[in-house]
């Protein structure tokens, strides 16, 4: 609810409660409601809580008036760590490295704090070509889902432990290679690359089917792997939207 309103562009948000705790889901245990609301406000760029009582708080936007001349640097530098997350976690899954990819919590985090600052401009300043607003927004939105997607496969891998085929890593290489490939082509249009990016996902998308109908891969590495295949659907969303800015 606070991420939707600030998102919005709301510059000062009350928020009442009248029961002191609530439960995190994920972790099955009791969280103080002001714990939550602190964990959510430091993810947002600008904001600070200013007044703090037993059952309210206030959160208020110290710098109400930011230029849209930040947002171009800002999202560049979103793809710059959807890029580096993603080679870290598949760099971790592939060399077993657990500690590595418990990272992702991190950048996932870091990710959604620039992704929630960048639609907050886009809805108080709107980009300065403004029939590409409603493109953009769409696309950032969309690149918060795929992080989305690494975070809780991140999460799977941790929990499970799946002992992976070199099939299996070497379709999540080429995972990584699709998302690179987006990040590539979005800053510099071109139709052969988006022929590239299909030519990839249909490779995977074969390559799963080989490997779900192999009887030697347990069901967690396919499970993984289903986990994964989202991110190839999210690219496809996000190379129509970004056709759509170039005309």
């Amino acid at each position: 609810y606070i991420r939707s309103i600030y998102r919005m562009g709301y510059d000062e948000i009350k928020v009442n409660f009248n029961n002191p705790t609530t439960i995190h889901y994920r972790l099955n245990e009791k969280k103080s409601v002001i714990a939550v609301i602190h964990t959510e406000v430091n993810r947002l760029v600008g904001v600070e809580i200013v007044q703090q009582k037993e059952n309210f708080c206030i959160i208020k936007d110290l710098s109400p008036n930011p230029p849209i001349a930040e947002f171009d640097n800002i999202l560049r530098r979103i793809f710059l760590l959807i890029t580096d997350a993603t080679k870290e976690l598949v760099e971790g899954i592939k060399s077993r490295n657990f500690l590595l990819v418990k990272t992702i919590e991190e950048k996932h985090d870091t990710i959604t704090k620039f992704v929630s600052y960048c639609l907050r401009l886009l809805n108080k300043r709107g980009y300065p070509e403004s029939r590409k607003t409603s493109y953009l927004y769409h696309i950032i939105a969309s690149l918060d889902r795929l992080v989305d997607v690494l975070k809780y496969s991140g999460r799977y891998f941790i929990e499970t432990e799946p002992k992976l085929s070199k099939e299996t890593i070497n379709t999540l290489i080429q995972i990584e290679k699709s998302i690179v490939m987006y990040s590539e082509f979005f800053y510099k249009f071109d139709l052969s690359k988006i022929a590239d990016l299909y030519k990839n996902r249909e490779e995977i998308i074969n390559n799963m089917k080989k490997q779900s109908e192999d009887k030697r891969v347990s069901e967690k590495e396919l499970l993984l792997l289903n986990n994964m295949e989202h991110t190839l659907e999210i690219l496809v969303d996000l190379t129509e939207a970004r056709m759509g800015l170039e005309y």
